[in-house]
């Protein structure tokens, strides 16, 4: 959800900058009913039909506009943070030569995926802004179960 959030948020930037130079209307309607396998030819024919050079802010709309999100690697940072929480002593072994307690791995880790989300690197197709929200979620639900029922949580 929080990938999906800013998202929207940034085609909406990138939406109020192309919008005095691009037809816009026409562009989402062309990609809303372009069979995928054609897009980047359909695409190509626009931009020339319309005189339009492809900008930095262009080529990331478009790559917004059509780039799915698939995976369940947020579910699973979920389930990190949690047992980081749960667990924060248990260790793990990095390379079954160094002990490294949970709550400094995932700690790690969660501050790794925060970095590498404000890198914005192109070729980078990781939805790290899924991994921090996944762990964000799961450390919320962590601690209203913790609270509600501290007997019988796990």
């Amino acid at each position: 959800a929080l990938y999906n959030i800013i998202g929207v948020y940034q085609i909406e930037l990138l939406k109020n900058e192309l919008a005095t130079t691009i037809p816009l209307d026409n562009l989402n309607a062309l990609m809303a009913n372009t069979d995928p396998s054609n897009l980047i030819h359909v695409l190509n024919q626009f931009m020339v039909e319309n005189n339009l050079q492809l900008t930095t802010a262009l080529d990331q709309y478009l790559s917004l506009s059509i780039t799915p999100m698939v995976g369940a690697s947020g579910a699973v940072f979920g389930v990190l943070a949690a047992f980081a929480i749960l667990f924060p002593n248990t260790e793990f072994m990095i390379y079954f030569l160094f002990p490294v307690k949970a709550k400094y791995l995932v700690g790690a880790y969660f501050l790794f995926e925060l970095y590498s989300a404000f890198q914005n690197n192109a070729n980078d197709p990781v939805a790290h802004i899924a991994h921090i929200g996944g762990a964000i979620a799961g450390a919320i639900l962590v601690y209203i179960w913790k609270k509600k029922d501290r007997a019988n949580f796990y």
